[in-house]
């Protein structure tokens, strides 16, 4: 996760397309659940894994809740496998938000 920077193009993994800019990161912890001794489900890290908080700067056709950008909708709670920064990632859309 150390190769993604500030500028960085951001593109679908499966069809090459561009989908924006990196305009901030941040990288933590995996998190994962797992199920404890009592079948309750935990929160954990996993080891020499990382988790990371990308935000884009995107350029589309919105709707009610999705954004339409290359032919792809994006939608809050939707998951994609994004290219940044030469690594490939598994995404979630936490937030969409329109910008001047």
């Amino acid at each position: 996760m150390d190769s993604i920077r500030v500028g960085d193009y951001v593109f679908d993994h499966i069809r090459g397309n561009f989908v924006g800019v990196v305009t901030d990161f941040s990288i933590g912890e995996a998190i994962v659940w797992n199920a404890d001794q009592h079948g309750n489900t935990v929160r954990a890290t996993k080891e020499g894994f990382s988790s990371v908080e990308v935000s884009v700067r995107l350029t589309g056709t919105p709707s009610q809740h999705t954004v339409m950008v290359a032919g792809h909708r994006f939608g809050v709670g939707m998951n994609y496998t994004l290219r940044v920064g030469g690594n490939a990632i598994i995404t979630r859309v936490s937030g969409l938000r329109e910008v001047g």
